[in-house]
């Protein structure tokens, strides 16, 4: 049993000796466990060769039985049912005639699956990983045929490779056997639906959207490329820059707490409202977030400010045949800015983009 569960597993004496250690269990020698790898390897060989023969005259018996008036197109048609009928047998013959002649076969894409083939493969190099090197002796043949025969007759093999070598059946190995196989075929039948064909097909799209939206971003450039802002040493402190040339700069914490104290000021006079274009993905959390770790989130709100994203509005507007923004194709602000007001602007300047904002909302057609 101990070479049929290495043979089963894809072990060598190396792990099956360390596997039995590790659980207390005294080990075996090596020629022992060649011994025992070559019993069991000869009963898994005769099990992968009866299960190919069955298999051959299964498919001789389906290529030679059928009643002539039959024609036999498989399950996927409507209903199920087979097409009958001489006429139109008569009928296909003579279209498929064409194609029949040797000269013709060579010029057809071959159109079967290879996913069976796949699958034995897999199966195979389960038994006889490439990390391990089998290829240089008999033990290959054998777990080949292991994994032929898995594939054939699925783990029940394993009961069938037991009785070939005249052992006693154990409760444990029929059972486990029996709740994988039923596994594998709840796992087939659930994987044949159209319904779970559909999800898996909508999630190889999503996947690859996914992935080539991943791809443009590579392409595009960085931020810092796009509005020359960096942070910078000089002279032993962190220095804001843009393009090569020094900014003006406090700390967050000071920042924010003037941005706070001026909109308590105007919200004396005025009903603050902040505008952010696509504000409720990026901006408003970005500003919330700073603003909690600061301390900071309470003194904003108490200012009564309203925030507002301009995208929503773009949106709508998109959508309204009569609207001037019904052809434009993009929701970018400097794609709006440009349907909108025939021209361009420094988009990514932060007072460039809250003018080129403040035009669309309150000096473009669109009010």
């Amino acid at each position: 049993r101990a070479g049929l569960g290495a043979l089963h597993c894809g072990l060598g004496h190396t792990h099956t000796s360390g596997f039995l250690t590790t659980l207390g269990v005294p080990s075996i020698s090596s020629s022992n466990f060649k011994k025992r790898e070559r019993e069991s390897g000869k009963a898994v060989e005769e099990v992968a060769k009866d299960s190919c023969n069955q298999f051959n005259e299964e498919e001789k018996r389906l290529s030679t039985t059928g009643n002539e008036e039959v024609v036999k197109l498989g399950v996927s048609l409507p209903g199920g049912k087979d097409l009958t009928g001489e006429d139109l047998r008569a009928t296909l013959e003579e279209a498929i005639r064409p194609f029949l002649s040797h000269d013709s076969v060579k010029k057809l894409a071959p159109a079967g699956s290879s996913q069976r083939n796949e699958s034995v493969n897999s199966s195979i190099g389960s038994k006889a990983p490439k990390i391990r090197h089998y290829g240089g002796s008999q033990s290959s043949d054998f777990r080949t045929a292991a994994g032929i025969a898995q594939f054939n007759k699925g783990n029940r093999y394993l009961t069938l490779a037991t009785e070939k070598m005249g052992l006693a059946q154990t409760h444990i190995t029929e059972q486990n056997t029996d709740k994988i196989d039923k596994k594998r075929k709840r796992d087939g039948e659930r994987k044949s639906t159209k319904e779970f064909k559909k999800a898996r097909r909508n999630s190889r799209k999503k996947k690859n959207q996914k992935t080539n939206s991943a791809e443009k971003r590579e392409e595009q450039p960085g931020t810092t490329q796009v509005h020359g802002i960096s942070v910078e040493f000089c002279k032993g402190r962190k220095t804001l820059l843009r393009r090569g040339k020094e900014l003006e700069a406090v700390s967050q914490t000071q920042g924010l707490s003037d941005f706070c104290s001026f909109l308590k000021q105007q919200s004396r006079s005025f009903q603050v409202v902040l505008i952010a274009h696509n504000g409720e993905k990026f901006d408003f959390p970005v500003l919330i977030n700073a603003l909690r770790r600061n301390n900071l989130l309470e003194l904003f709100l108490a200012t009564g400010v309203v925030l507002v994203d301009s995208l929503k509005i773009v949106s709508t507007e998109m959508k309204q045949k009569g609207s001037p923004l019904y052809s434009c194709k993009s929701k970018s602000l400097s794609d709006v800015y440009e349907v909108l007001l025939k021209e361009k602007f420094d988009a990514h300047d932060a007072q460039e983009d809250a003018t080129a904002l403040s035009r669309i909302l309150f000096q473009s057609p669109l009010q």
